[in-house]
């Protein structure tokens, strides 16, 4: 079954090997019916027989009467490769006057061009583009914003990278030979060139200097969209192929009969396919009459569209005895085929569009049109194309036409392993796709991935399937009652990991640990997640009972491990009993009560004497300090459980400094950085692509001076932080939320300065920070630092992106969370499962707002929709240990007793809402104050029996409202109806929240 989390042993990365493409002698077909008495097929197009009487390859058919006359070339003149031979397919021999070199002769074809340098360094994630380099390290980031590009056209053959540069120099715009891209014209004294360069203004520059400069006005010039940097075009719908197709060589037929009623029972037969005409279906005219020369009447039936090699006998064997006809008459070709000329002549047709990035011609000699396709630089060409060529008469024969068409095309980059677990999933969408002519391919396997790839002819079509097609290839998060399966502990327990390969044999599935995401994903047919989700939650059951750890807090506790301790711990203990866990510097101890007791005795004892033997470098692993299971052997020649090793990368992201996967090999002193390659050779390639994008994410929270996260709660789009010298620091508008934000100050402020958003247009904010300074009031919290994820929620997980130093400011526990070494402080996330999305969005809105939203018309029990969630919000700022949202929260709820709803009335908590708070909140809590004060003061007894059942009200919410009717009875009103009143905040005699300065405005 292999590995569960990396690749399959290496393979020889192999190319299919299609078969060798026909080819015709120029000018001669290979089978062509003569008309008795004629020696050739007359041409209709005379300027085609010129062009093939003047090419300098003669390679034409002999007949006995003549012989073919080879002139000997002289030693000084240069005799060119014959390109039939190097394609296996002359028929001339040693009679060929052009040179067979066996050297670079008969080859294969090479394989389609879309598939070469699919997997480059660079991909497009939150909306830019991340090269990444050794060590999966991101470079560099940068946004499509930042590039610009041109195109020009009508450029000599001959020229290079080298030359546009210069030539570029002499306008005054100075580029590296890196951002040229040259496209050459088969058959064609002219070429391409499409430059790229990290400047917005470059393209507009470019365009005015070369359309302005005398000497260059042959040139065409345009700016072009930014192309897409190399290997970040997996998943991306592209629009830049035609499809292009052409009748290949046909004839008609004449059939004669003498009875019209057999002339059109045969038309009817060969017209519905019922007969058939070496296997295919031909055109058939109904019968005409028509009159021999011996003036004898006769009905003749029009075969149209057959192939150029069929002859009178192929159509007299199909046809049935009682119908055949007493004379067949065959018609000429309408054209003689040479696939090289006529593919040139169409390319030329497609190159008046643009350059073509890619062009190839079918090498399948079956079907009755000929058909290629060629991929353009942009969009916009392609379609151009598509609307001018469609239906055009072909330049080689006027009456048959060219049909062209723009193909939507969307790759898929997938591991060996995985696909052949869901092949049938796909396969189940193969027959609506074809409903909607949309076409699946699975590339042969490239060494231990496939590229799959969807075209269709309707963009949309496609966007939908591509959409079916991700949702297979994500995988499904394994879950058990409602909760996602997670078990930190299992990535360190061999006998766990035999076992769960042995849930994939026997399933026939493929499970993937994500430990970025705390979760398990499982591949496989339909039906299999359930049963795969049970036995791993089983196995995680079964696994977690018996674990216990030693934690390693001392360094020397550590460097005894490391240096043989553990070896010989688990010598002693038994085998699959003990394991190290560096990331945690703990020993996991997998048994009984006693198994850990005896441990702990055996480590005691060891660290007392001399240790007899280290680690082996040569066949233990640094991880895990054992002997290496399925081992990988690095280029640093140190090995690896292939389980360590993905371990290792994707506890990469927890680190404080740069992400960058190194060797922990040599007692951790080895450090050396693994390829690009050599880690992407290794890994699943679903794996590899996450840890690419946590590099990327640790990229943006390491660099808060260069780039932000979009503010909008999961949304993944990063934009580029105005720099200090920009007066006027640009808006940031998401693709993906719509959400506009200044680049300087990192919120909405739309039509208005920073300056004055925040009231500052005459120096007046200066002077106010004196006085604030001089009052000892606090200034809002600055948006400065990394941001951090938090993923609230099971069942729907929502990530949520907040900056580091609002929320650090403003909660105790996330303080204590991110600040104080916790684990959560290494990754930068934090879970809060069993919170709700919806109650965390409106302390989100507290955080950045400072507001908190209140709805009084609700549906059911009138306003305690919001009632409860002003509760749940309350609950949650009391785990957050924020004080100040807490008081804000209870605000809003003063505030909604007093608002009146549409119908004039006013509505206050009952039932359900009293039970959720009595259930979550300690005896002293303000939530129980303010409920207990509204019942007392506002409350009617119909509230008791018409508004909740005996079951929603608790004994001690009832029992505290018959203390405050008896302690409060001679009051006559309701202290708490006070604006600007205190008696429900958490503060005490400190300052309240209100007299801070808000983080944000009010929403206007």
């Amino acid at each position: 079954m292999g590995n569960l989390f990396t690749r399959e042993a290496p393979q020889a990365e192999s190319e299919p090997q299609p078969p060798l493409q026909p080819y015709r002698h120029p000018g001669v077909p290979t089978e062509v019916y003569r008309v008795p008495g004629a020696t050739s097929v007359p041409f209709r197009f005379p300027d085609r027989l010129q062009y093939q009487n003047d090419r300098r390859t003669h390679h034409a058919l002999t007949t006995p009467a003549t012989t073919p006359v080879t002139t000997p070339m002289s030693s000084t003149q240069r005799r060119k490769q014959c390109r039939f031979f190097a394609k296996g397919n002359c028929r001339k021999g040693a009679s060929c006057t052009f040179l067979h070199d066996k050297s670079d002769g008969p080859r294969q074809p090479s394989t389609s061009k879309e598939n070469d340098s699919i997997d480059g360094f660079t991909r497009e994630l939150g909306g830019a583009w991340a090269e990444f380099g050794d060590g999966a390290m991101t470079l560099r980031v940068s946004l499509p914003s930042d590039f610009s590009a041109i195109r020009i056209g009508n450029l000599q053959s001959d020229c290079s990278e080298q030359s546009i540069t210069e030539l570029l120099s002499d306008v005054g715009l100075t580029i590296s030979r890196d951002d040229v891209r040259l496209t050459k014209h088969t058959n064609s004294t002219k070429c391409t060139a499409v430059v790229k360069v990290k400047d917005p203004s470059f393209s507009k520059e470019a365009c005015r200097k070369l359309g302005t400069c005398i000497t260059m006005r042959h040139l065409e010039v345009a700016s072009i969209p930014v192309p897409l940097p190399k290997g970040s075009n997996f998943r991306q719908v592209d629009c830049r192929k035609v499809q292009v197709s052409w009748h290949r060589p046909n004839r008609t037929a004449n059939l004669f009969f003498g009875n019209k009623e057999v002339a059109s029972r045969l038309q009817h037969k060969l017209r519905t396919g019922r007969v058939k005409v070496k296997g295919s279906q031909v055109g058939a005219r109904t019968p005409v009459p028509r009159q021999n020369r011996e003036s004898a009447m006769s009905w003749m039936v029009e075969l149209t569209g057959l192939a150029e090699t069929i002859e009178e006998r192929d159509i007299l064997q199909a046809i049935p005895k009682t119908e055949k006809p007493h004379q067949v008459e065959m018609g000429e070709l309408n054209y003689v085929a040479d696939p090289e000329i006529d593919s040139t002549l169409i390319q030329s047709m497609l190159n008046e569009f643009g350059p073509l990035e890619i062009w190839e011609v079918s090498d399948t000699s079956k079907g009755k049109r000929m058909k290629a396709h060629g991929t353009f630089v942009e969009e916009s060409q392609a379609r151009d194309a598509a609307s001018t060529l469609d239906g055009k008469p072909l330049p080689f024969c006027e009456s048959s036409k060219l049909f062209v068409e723009v193909v939507t095309s969307v790759r898929f980059k997938v591991s060996t392993r995985v696909y052949d677990v869901i092949q049938q999933r796909i396969n189940a969408h193969n027959s609506a796709w074809d409903r909607q002519y949309i076409r699946f391919f699975a590339s042969p396997p490239r060494g231990s991935y496939r590229v799959l790839k969807l075209e269709g002819r309707d963009r949309e079509s496609v966007a939908k399937a591509k959409q079916k097609l991700d949702l297979v290839l994500a995988g499904d998060v394994m879950r058990l009652d409602g909760k996602n399966i997670w078990y930190p502990g299992f990535k360190v327990s061999g006998e766990a990991y035999q076992r769960l390969k042995t849930i994939e044999e026997e399933l026939g599935v493929v499970i993937i640990r994500d430990a970025r995401s705390s979760q398990f994903r499982v591949f496989g047919a339909e039906g299999r997640q359930a049963l795969a989700s049970e036995a791993l939650g089983e196995l995680i059951k079964d696994t977690a009972s018996a674990t216990h750890f030693i934690q390693l807090d001392q360094d020397d506790e550590l460097s005894w491990a490391v240096e043989g301790g553990f070896k010989a711990l688990k010598s002693q203990l038994g085998p699959d009993k003990a394991v190290f866990d560096r990331a945690s510097r703990s020993i996991v101890i997998y048994g009984s009560e006693s198994d850990f007791v005896k441990a702990k005795l055996i480590m005691a004892e060891s660290q007392k004497r001399p240790l007899e033997c280290g680690l082996k470098p040569e066949t233990d692993c640094p991880i895990c300090l054992c002997e290496a299971e399925e081992p990988i052997q690095t280029s640093c020649n140190h090995r690896y459980c292939s389980i360590c090793f993905v371990d290792m990368c994707q506890a990469e992201p927890s680190g404080s400094s740069e992400f960058c996967i190194q060797c922990k090999g040599g007692q951790g002193k080895c450090g050396h950085v693994f390829g690009f390659s050599e880690i992407r050779n290794i890994l699943l390639s679903e794996t590899f692509e996450d840890i690419l994008e946590a590099s990327f994410r640790s990229f943006i929270q390491h660099h808060p001076d260069q780039f932000r996260n979009c503010p909008t709660p999961d949304c993944s789009q990063v934009y580029r932080v105005a720099s200090k010298t920009e007066k006027l620091p640009a808006t940031f508008t998401c693709d993906k939320c719509l959400v506009s934000i200044c680049t300087d100050c990192h919120t909405a402020h739309p039509a208005v300065t920073c300056a004055e958003h925040k009231g500052d247009t005459s120096g007046g904010l200066h002077a106010l920070d004196k006085v604030k300074k001089e009052l000892g009031i606090q200034d809002s919290v600055d948006l400065g630092g990394r941001s951090i994820q938090v993923v609230v929620g099971s069942s729907t997980p929502v990530t949520f992106s907040v900056h580091e130093k609002v929320i650090c400011a403003s909660s105790n526990f996330f303080k204590k969370a991110v600040l104080g070494g916790w684990r959560e402080s290494e990754e930068g996330l934090v879970r809060l499962e069993s919170d709700s999305p919806d109650v965390f969005n409106v302390y989100m809105q507290w955080l950045y707002y400072r507001t908190i939203p209140v709805r009084i018309d609700e549906p059911g029990i009138r306003g305690n929709a919001e009632y409860m969630l002003l509760a749940k919000a309350f609950v949650l700022g009391d785990m957050l240990q924020d004080g100040g949202f807490q008081d804000a929260v209870m605000d809003a709820m003063v505030d909604k007793t007093s608002s009146e709803a549409s119908d004039g009335q006013k509505w206050y908590p009952v039932g359900p809402v009293i039970r959720f708070i009595y259930e979550n909140t300690l005896a002293s809590s303000k939530a129980r104050l303010f409920l207990v004060d509204v019942y007392t003061f506002k409350g009617h007894g119909n509230w008791l029996t018409d508004w909740a059942t005996q079951d929603d009200l608790p004994k001690e919410f009832l029992f505290d409202i018959a203390q405050s009717l008896l302690n409060k009875r001679q009051r006559l009103e309701w202290h708490g109806l006070v604006q600007g009143s205190c008696e429900y905040h958490q503060h005490g005699a400190s300052d309240c929240y209100k007299s801070l300065l808000a983080l944000r405005p009010k929403p206007g």
